[in-house]
């Protein structure tokens, strides 16, 4: 688990300095190594002092031993010369002998088994003093059992002085066990401390080890990513930085270098390619206005002809219905209307409702020139009707199914014009059961290189539709055209719903 306190402290490690993050480390060893150093000389002292104890309580037990024999043979020596030295050195080893009695109870009295023997010694030496005084007493009143009392003395002294050897021996004993609980716990703290000091070894080479790898691998990394930016190879990456330190430094710089030349290099291709799309595009523009002043050069010369021919049409359908010729009257209305929709500016747009309603007026008339060699059908999805769509873009396709599709066909075809929505764009396709062309003569008819493929009405050839399609959606429609001998063409464009207006474009074939 990341504790808060765990990941508080990789991040101040995290953002030291090389210098500091040494200072620390070493810092810790040592402390760690004199605290280390510390208990061991702590327990040495301690066992050392329990067993300068136990030293001190033999010793003191021994001059026990001592001072009751001496006080003893004192006694025994005054009863039997009586000298007064004698008499004093038994009275000056009476208090001698009390002191050190004192002094091993305190020492010695540390378990039940020593207590006993401590008070049946306390309690022998009273009873011995006793009779001690009173054969003494007796011996200055030259009484004759005073050495008979001596003697009941001296066998309590030997009874004291064998409570103390077994005092001793008790001591010993629990001396022996503790000496050789002492000598374990010695070993173990050797132990342990040899242990610590080699884990700190081990972790100051690992640490060694760590702290070279965190300073050599990123600046060995910073040199290959230098030598394959010298090289050209500009998409080396970012190098990982989580150190705050003098090497974070680095690789935090050499990033933000390495980000800076990118950017620059893509600037650079960017102002590039910004020039290569302008001088496009002024070639685009030069080749409108070229196309528009042929357009308005040729608009001038057809003005004149067909309104000539639209009101002698007007008139000779007024005549028709007057005659009761409603069929010529209705087949002249088309004619008529086909010519007006012509005299439009060819540059404008228009709904797809208004170019699909010019269209059925084409091939109504046509449909009376063909009678049963040719069937047409339109579908349109009444929610695509509003989309705009430039003037004369479906009419020249339609116009050329006709021409040189159902007409060179002895028993004539059907067209069929679908117009539905479909992922947000409207998919218009113009199929026929023509004649077909094979490959080459499609690629042909797309590239402008046959002149023949052009509309009877409008003049205006498959090879300007798609064009004037690129210009006015700026690239997002798509036309295709699939043809096979004998199984018909297909004609499929795809045009923008979302956009309700077109910019105007010139209609003018070019010689196409």
């Amino acid at each position: 688990m990341d504790f808060p306190g765990r990941r508080a402290i990789r991040e101040r490690w995290k953002s030291l300095r090389l210098r500091n993050k040494l200072l620390s480390f070493y810092t810790v060893m040592i402390v760690i190594m004199v605290i280390i150093n510390g208990i061991t000389s702590y327990n040495t002292y301690r066992y050392m002092r329990v067993f300068n104890q136990n030293l001190i309580t033999y010793f003191d037990i021994h001059q026990l031993q001592l001072a009751l024999e001496t006080n003893r043979n004192s006694l025994e020596a005054y009863l039997r010369t009586k000298a007064a030295s004698d008499l004093d050195t038994y009275y000056e080893l009476v208090p001698r002998v009390w002191q050190i009695m004192g002094m091993v109870e305190r020492e010695a009295n540390s378990s039940i088994e020593a207590y006993f023997q401590i008070r049946a010694a306390q309690r022998g030496l009273d009873a011995y003093f006793t009779l001690a005084k009173l054969a003494i007493q007796k011996r200055e009143l030259g009484a004759d059992d005073a050495y008979a009392t001596f003697v009941r003395a001296q066998r309590i002294d030997s009874y004291v002085r064998s409570y103390v050897s077994l005092l001793l021996n008790v001591e010993l004993s629990e001396g022996s066990h503790a000496y050789q609980l002492l000598v374990r716990q010695a070993n173990r703290v050797q132990l342990v401390s040899f242990i610590a000091l080699l884990g700190l070894g081990v972790l100051s080479i690992l640490f060694g080890i760590i702290f070279a790898n965190s300073i050599t691998r990123p600046i060995r990394r910073v040199a290959d990513m230098s030598a394959r930016i010298a090289g050209g190879d500009l998409n080396v990456g970012e190098m990982e930085v989580e150190s705050r330190d003098e090497v974070g430094i680095l690789s935090a710089s050499f990033n933000s270098m390495s980000r800076s030349i990118q950017q620059m290099v893509l600037d650079l291709r960017e102002k590039a390619d910004l020039e290569k799309r302008l001088h496009e595009e002024e070639l685009t523009i030069v080749k409108m206005e070229q196309s528009l002043q042929e357009a308005q050069f040729l608009g001038l010369q057809s003005q004149i002809n067909p309104h000539f021919l639209f009101n002698t049409l007007n008139a000779i359908s007024r005549t028709a219905l007057f005659e009761h010729a409603n069929e010529t009257a209705l087949l002249i209305q088309s004619l008529s209307r086909v010519f007006r929709y012509n005299l439009r500016d060819p540059s404008k747009s228009v709904t797809l409702r208004e170019e699909l309603a010019i269209l059925e007026e084409y091939l109504s008339i046509q449909k009376h020139r063909y009678k049963e060699r040719l069937r047409y059908e339109v579908r349109c999805d009444a929610a695509s009707e509003s989309v705009a769509i430039p003037c004369f873009t479906l009419q020249p396709l339609v116009e050329n199914s006709v021409k040189y599709g159902i007409e060179p066909k002895e028993e004539g075809g059907s067209i069929l014009v679908d117009v539905h929505k479909r992922n947000g764009a409207v998919r218009i396709s113009v199929r026929d059961t023509g004649v077909g062309m094979s490959r080459p003569e499609v690629k042909r008819v797309l590239s402008g290189r046959n002149g023949q493929y052009s509309g009877q009405t409008s003049g205006i050839g498959i090879s300007n539709v798609v064009e004037r399609l690129h210009l006015a959606y700026a690239g997002e429609a798509s036309f295709s055209m699939k043809s096979s001998p004998g199984e018909g063409t297909t004609i499929t464009l795809t045009i923008p719903e979302h956009i309700a207006e077109v910019p105007d474009v010139p209609a003018v074939d070019s010689g196409r």
